[in-house]
């Protein structure tokens, strides 16, 4: 019912004149007075620009803990942004309802009906962990899944599973929040609070520049922004004290950025037939050993093919110190994990717009594949996460070459926290029931295989961004 009473909301409140404004046929994006009132300025396949209806993605920002109907979140902010991190609009902050609606661009076709587009989605609220964080990755929504909403105006709406977001509540993570202006961040800006213990805290600034910090411990900080192609002064923060929400602007320095350049080197077995993998920059204060994963710059970076070669360029890299990932993704490919030489986790320093330590070359290896549906019995998927209805399911992996040590499996919450590791299995072992502590229901996990040689050596595991599973139980009779 409350997804019903959504789409009419947001299909009486626009006031516009229909799907096309025929005294423009030719608009110009950049004119905010181009179209009509209620009407966006869009690219159309092999024409041009036309002005159109409104794309909006709309949705409910929960509790995860309490399921979608009953554990609504008021005052969550969400971005919507591009695959590459970059925002594609304003951000939007939830009603009572937990209920939000944000208008995004989109490539449209003939009749203005929106094509090939995808967003994914960043939502953060007081006392909850911040999506996409940990485990949990935002799966990509199509915008050409919008239905067009005819009232008395018109849009096409975007509303799926995938854009309902629940968050993990937290505990004792601070009750104090930054807030401001990243100048010059029309691309989006990554911004990262870093207080003297190291401890961190992340957020990022919409189309307009607007950033907010959520879940901020009382002390002293350092605010620091991030986007291709702009370096920012480093803000100081002193003295932050409970349940304050602090203005701090960020200030662009007259310095240019510098290009990271380097190489990977695919090795090993199980390797894809072709190179097809992306090389990111994430801001080394905010990467996870234990994932293996961190916070990425909106651009920062690099697509490698066997066209492409294997040495990589990112230019617009501002000052930071930076951990580079290779094989983030879902390509066959993971960062060598053996431990022998070029295998560890690399790091680059840039400063006052030069790349000052190199990354050189960093290996990459055939992933350990998992069997399908690799998590079972399986009910359905949203999005790339399977679903399951068992409170033991087996997880199921495909043999690995040089695997004859075995296989060691970690099942991770979604926060990233490691709920179940048991004992390293025989090589001969590709499937294991669940037997760790009791899935709670509605929540998403991983699971984690890494295979081992004769020595003890990790030879390779499974990807990133694989092996999630979110556990919905039957309803009962």
């Amino acid at each position: 019912m409350k997804r019903l009473l959504l789409l009419a909301a947001v299909a009486t409140a626009t006031a516009c004149g229909g799907g096309s404004d025929k005294k423009d046929p030719n608009c110009n994006p950049a004119d905010p007075a181009a179209c009509a009132d209620g009407l966006v300025c869009e690219v159309v396949q092999g024409v041009g620009t036309r002005c159109a209806s409104p794309v909006v993605i709309t949705g409910v920002v929960y509790d995860l803990s309490l399921g979608l109907e009953a554990g609504p979140i008021e005052g969550a902010r969400v971005v919507p942004l591009d695959v590459n991190g970059a925002p594609v609009g304003s951000a939007a902050t939830t009603d009572a309802t937990g209920a939000y609606s944000v208008q995004v661009p989109a490539e449209r076709d003939a009749n203005l009906a929106p094509v090939s587009g995808h967003v994914t989605l960043r939502a953060d609220a007081d006392g909850f962990a911040t999506f996409p964080s940990g485990i949990r990755s935002a799966v990509p929504v199509d915008l050409s899944a919008a239905t067009e909403v005819n009232a008395a105006t018109t849009q096409w709406v975007v509303a799926s599973s995938l854009t309902d977001v629940g968050l993990d509540p937290t505990s004792g993570a601070g009750t104090g929040r930054l807030h401001g202006n990243a100048a010059q961040a029309t691309a989006g800006a990554l911004v990262v609070a870093e207080r003297t213990d190291g401890t961190v805290r992340t957020g990022v600034a919409d189309a307009s520049g607007d950033y907010v910090i959520f879940n901020v411990p009382a002390g002293d900080w350092t605010v620091q922004g991030y986007t291709q192609g702009v370096n920012y002064q480093p803000a100081p923060v002193a003295g932050l004290t409970d349940l304050e929400d602090r203005q701090v602007d960020l200030v662009v320095k007259n310095r240019a950025a510098a290009t990271v350049t380097g190489s990977i080197q695919p090795t090993g077995q199980n390797q894809p037939a072709a190179l097809d993998t992306t090389v990111v920059l994430v801001v080394r204060a905010t990467y996870d050993v234990e994932l293996d994963r961190g916070e990425s710059p909106p651009g920062l970076v690099a697509r490698l093919t066997n066209a492409t070669g294997t040495r990589f360029s990112v230019p617009g890299v501002p000052d930071g110190e930076y951990t580079v990932l290779a094989a983030f993704g879902t390509d066959g490919y993971i960062r060598d994990v053996s431990g022998i030489g070029g295998t560890a986790p690399v790091e680059v320093l840039v400063e006052n717009g030069v790349m000052t330590s190199a990354p050189g070359a960093f290996k990459i290896t055939g992933a350990v594949s998992f069997a399908d549906p690799g998590i079972s019995p399986s009910t359905g998927t949203v999005g790339e996460t399977l679903v399951t209805d068992a409170s033991t399911p087996t997880f199921a992996w495909q043999a690995y070459p040089s695997a004859t040590g075995g296989f060691d499996l970690v099942v991770f919450d979604s926060l990233g926290t490691p709920v179940w590791a048991p004992a390293r299995l025989a090589a001969a072992t590709l499937s294991v029931p669940y037997a760790g502590a009791a899935l709670e229901a509605g929540r998403t996990y991983q699971v984690r295989v890494t295979a081992y040689d004769n020595a003890g050596m990790a030879v390779s595991r499974s990807e990133d961004l694989l092996g999630v599973f979110t556990y919905v139980p039957p309803a009962a009779p």
